[in-house]
């Protein structure tokens, strides 16, 4: 097993029922390392990319396509599809943050959501994030056919945010 995907397993050691379990500021912690987390998984996958993973549409979008093809064959992803889907969450939610659009937050609203951990955006309304990149490679969401559903998301956030 290669040394990257040891440690990301040992990282993602938890049961999804421990996930879910994260506080805010777990979340928060998780979220603010996850662009470097991105970055040494590309790096020691051999996927040949060298450059710097920012919150920038272009760092998205190469995410994303990374993601893509992993998932077409989701057994060569050594720390699983579901631990993936989690980071691209956390770091789809954390380009909200560094764009100024929101701040993580804890939902407890009546609306459904995966994970009790939403965006708020400076309207006051929430957008889960984590239920946008479940199975994300099997939905039809603005943007899959262009590799671009990352960005589009971000650029519909107001539409798809809930009270």
């Amino acid at each position: 097993m290669p040394r990257w995907a040891d440690r990301a397993r040992k990282a993602f050691k938890r049961s999804p029922s421990s996930f879910v379990a994260k506080t805010l500021e777990e979340t928060v912690a998780e979220a603010k390392s996850v662009a470097r987390d991105l970055q040494f998984i590309i790096e020691s996958s051999g996927t040949g990319v060298d450059r710097e993973i920012g919150y920038d549409d272009e760092s998205l979008q190469l995410v994303e396509r990374i993601y893509r093809t992993a998932a077409r064959s989701p057994a060569s992803i050594e720390l699983g599809i579901d631990n993936f889907e989690r980071l691209l969450s956390l770091y789809l939610g954390q380009s909200l943050v560094e764009r100024d659009a929101g701040a993580w937050a804890r939902y407890e609203g009546k609306e459904h959501v995966i994970f009790p951990i939403t965006i708020r955006l400076r309207t006051g309304k929430h957008v889960d994030v984590f239920l946008f990149c479940k199975s994300l490679h099997q939905k039809q969401v603005n943007g899959t056919l262009s590799g671009r559903a990352l960005t589009t998301f971000l650029a519909d956030v107001d539409r798809l945010a809930f009270p």
